[in-house]
């Protein structure tokens, strides 16, 4: 995913300890979210960038983490910015 252009870092608790793994990734006008909250469960949701008072993903799935990762990376990464995925 890092080859993908994806940053990760740790959602952390109140006490400093992780609860999940999110990986952001920006490019042609959209971000893309990835959290992994346990081993089996996986959240991913792709936003416009940039467009003010528009903070509905234009796509976004759950479930088992191989369905939503390869849900996620199956969105188009060319200009077209997921236009029409949802």
């Amino acid at each position: 995913m890092c080859d993908a252009g994806f940053v990760f870092g740790f959602v952390r608790d109140e006490a400093g300890s992780p609860e999940a793994l999110r990986g952001v990734r920006h490019g042609f006008g959209v971000v893309d979210m990835y959290t992994v909250s346990a081993a089996d469960f996986a959240t991913a949701a792709r936003y416009r960038d940039g467009v003010s008072g528009d903070d509905e993903p234009v796509w976004r799935a759950s479930g088992p983490v191989l369905d939503v990762l390869n849900g996620l990376l199956a969105l188009p990464t060319d200009a077209a910015g997921g236009e029409g995925v949802g």
